[in-house]
């Protein structure tokens, strides 16, 4: 009996990662959760453990290699004794389990293996031939590797369409590129692609103006930019902005400073939006497009955005209305710790319900965040300032900051945002409503 490992989901949704190591070799023994590959998001490096125990018997990944939820990491035999039904062509997986478990298997026979450990092609094709006449055919089934699936999806083409023509026995990019080119001839060149295609403009010469240079995005800001033009170009944006007094709430902070207690202005408005959204459940929800729902959400995860030297990571705080101040406030130092390190799990980065992006300790005035989509809203929080303000008929100095709630129209209205602002401003101006 054989075992396939998958790639598991890398987000909410899906995303695609870059195999960085691979740390099995054909005719190990693994068990459950043995870790078998080093993978890099464009958030994290992490490992991915085995889903099965048994020897490895077939590696379908490569170093440097983009993968995705679903993809086929290994084929892991039940155990080494197991027959095998298929024919293997020469210098085929099974002969090199056995010259390795006689010691005699050298680089070269294990460079070549890995060339190797797939069926000939005649079987492939074979093989292939069988999956089309199948009606329960899936799409996991289908031999094309994340590149050229990814392409597919972007040009809003089914992949299994390729399975008629004669492409051979893999699906590769250009076969995709060619099935496209063809559609668009066949159709007169009035095909369009589908909307969540790339239509990126060339970039004009600007060089002739005076020297440049280039700079090559990283993964990280790459995965960024695609995220943001997504949320702009499917999110209908309003944003509403209120000035809070936070003259007690800091006075109140550093008096809990003075004893011992470090508490983060971050963490307070944190707790302040785990408040607001019980009484305002539509901010902790989801648009479901396709279905044309509002997903709400029994839990209050908050994504916290943090600012490290290599991008922007937003990783998720869980369970805050059920956690104090002073968890909160070492939960979100562990989160900056670890994004900064590098250190965060997939896990860390999935399921937030409503985003805060404090840039107070840049020290700007206000700030227009964008959505995290899947999220409704955000809150972004400006640079606090000191301004004179009449209270009680005098006139006095008071510390303010302004907040700005980023919102999907689709779900929300305007009163009913300006009505959680409020309320957010309301928690953080008598700290008391907020602690008991």
């Amino acid at each position: 009996m054989k075992h396939i490992v998958f790639m598991p989901a890398l987000s909410e949704d899906g995303g695609s990662a870059k195999v960085t190591s691979i740390m099995v070799q054909l005719g190990d023994i693994v068990n459950v959760d043995d870790p078998i590959l080093e993978i890099e998001t464009d958030k994290v490096t992490i490992e991915v453990p085995s889903s099965h125990a048994g020897m490895v018997g077939a590696i379908h990944v490569c170093v440097d290699d983009e993968i995705s939820q679903g993809a086929e990491c290994l084929t892991l035999n039940a155990s080494i004794n197991e027959s095998h039904k298929l024919p293997e062509p020469a210098g085929s997986t099974m002969e090199v389990d056995s010259q390795k478990k006689e010691g005699i298997l050298s680089q070269a026979t294990l460079d070549v293996s890995v060339e190797t450990t797939h069926v000939s092609s005649q079987f492939k094709s074979q093989q292939l031939t069988a999956q089309i006449t199948d009606n329960n055919l899936t799409h996991q089934h289908i031999p094309a590797g994340p590149g050229s699936r990814r392409l597919a999806r972007e040009l809003g083409i089914d992949i299994a369409e390729l399975l008629s023509d004669d492409y051979g026995s893999r699906i590769s990019p250009d076969d995709v590129k060619f099935h496209a080119k063809s559609i668009i001839q066949s159709a007169g060149g009035k095909w369009k692609l589908d909307s969540s295609a790339s239509m990126s403009k060339t970039l004009p010469d600007i060089t002739k103006f005076g020297p440049t240079r280039s700079e090559k995005l990283t993964r990280m800001s790459s995965v960024t930019s695609q995220n943001m033009t997504n949320a702009w170009s499917t999110i209908p944006h309003a944003w509403l902005q209120e000035t809070v007094d936070i003259t007690t709430l800091e006075e109140w902070r550093q008096q809990q400073k003075s004893m011992g207690v470090k508490l983060s202005i971050t963490a307070i408005i944190t707790k302040a939006l785990a408040v607001a959204t019980q009484q305002f459940p539509k901010m902790n929800s989801s648009f479901d497009e396709q279905n044309k729902a509002i997903v709400y959400k029994d839990y209050i995860d908050v994504g916290i955005a943090v600012d490290t030297p290599h991008g922007l990571i937003v990783p998720c705080l869980r369970g805050v209305d059920q956690k104090n101040l002073t968890e909160i406030s070492a939960n979100i130092a562990d989160l900056s710790k670890k994004s900064n390190e590098r250190k965060l799990t997939s896990n860390d980065l999935q399921g937030s319900g409503i985003t805060l992006s404090n840039l107070g300790g840049i020290g700007l005035s206000s700030i227009f965040p964008i959505v995290n989509w899947p999220q409704v809203a955000i809150i972004g929080v400006a640079g606090s300032q000191m301004v004179p303000k009449i209270v009680n008929g005098a006139l006095t100095e008071r510390r303010v900051i302004t907040l700005t709630l980023g919102f999907d129209h689709r779900v929300i209205n305007g009163a009913e945002g300006a009505r959680f602002l409020v309320h957010i401003k309301g928690l953080l101006e008598d700290i008391r409503r907020l602690i008991i």
